[in-house]
């Protein structure tokens, strides 16, 4: 018998600027392009715990010899929520450092105004003419993985070598708790119905069956 038990707290935190890559904006598949730099309103709010964050985890895991011809083993992983804001649109009055920009051709603050939220119009971590910063407004749910696995091992002298016959368990609970959410909020046509309900689960249960000839 043996087993071991691990517990992991990390941070991830920062805001919008991934490089490159921005995991909320759809590009058409094209990673290369970013919108980050283009207004520093785009920023407001964006500061906060990153998609990658898990802050805790704890895992425990351990098999049992039975005889010479079975083995049982368990692992059970357990994973903190992901926290999120809100994406929407821009409030009147909120322009960062925008503001200082200046349409040279007509003159007109408002027209300059009214082209940028239609290029950005729900990129801003902005609901409601509100605040809603990112992993300030709700979470996923908290995952609690068990898998378990038997293995049969035959006394055989017919077969050279060593005949195993295994069977796999995972999500054995069937923990079908959210890992994601939907976090637009608002578009310039109004709220989004699906907001805050979940986009991706915890896949269910399956189990897997194997042999293993080692000759």
């Amino acid at each position: 018998m043996q087993g071991l038990i691990s517990r992991v707290v990390s941070k991830s935190g920062g805001n919008e600027f991934h490089g490159s890559v921005n995991y909320y904006v759809d590009f058409l598949n094209q990673p290369g392009l970013t919108e980050d730099f283009d207004l520093v309103a785009l920023g407001l709010g964006a500061n906060g715990p990153l998609p990658t964050e898990v802050e805790h985890q704890l895992k425990a895991a351990g098999y049992y010899v039975i005889n010479d011809q079975l083995r049982v083993g368990a692992t059970a992983r357990i994973r903190s929520p992901r926290q999120f804001g809100c994406m929407g649109v821009l409030p009147e009055g909120i322009w960062g450092n925008t503001a200082e920009a200046y349409d040279g051709t007509t003159g007109n603050m408002a027209g300059l105004r009214q082209e940028y939220e239609a290029r950005y119009e729900y990129d801003y971590w902005f609901c409601n003419d509100e605040s809603a910063a990112r992993g300030s407004q709700m979470e996923s749910d908290w995952i609690a993985n068990v898998d378990a696995s038997l293995t049969y091992t035959p006394n055989s002298d017919a077969l050279p070598g060593a005949l195993s016959f295994r069977v796999d368990v995972f999500n054995l609970l069937n923990d079908d708790g959210a890992t994601d959410m939907f976090e637009l909020g608002e578009t310039l046509g109004g709220p989004q119905s699906n907001y805050g309900t979940p986009s991706a689960y915890n896949p269910p249960r399956k189990v897997r069956l194997s042999v293993n000839w080692k000759f």
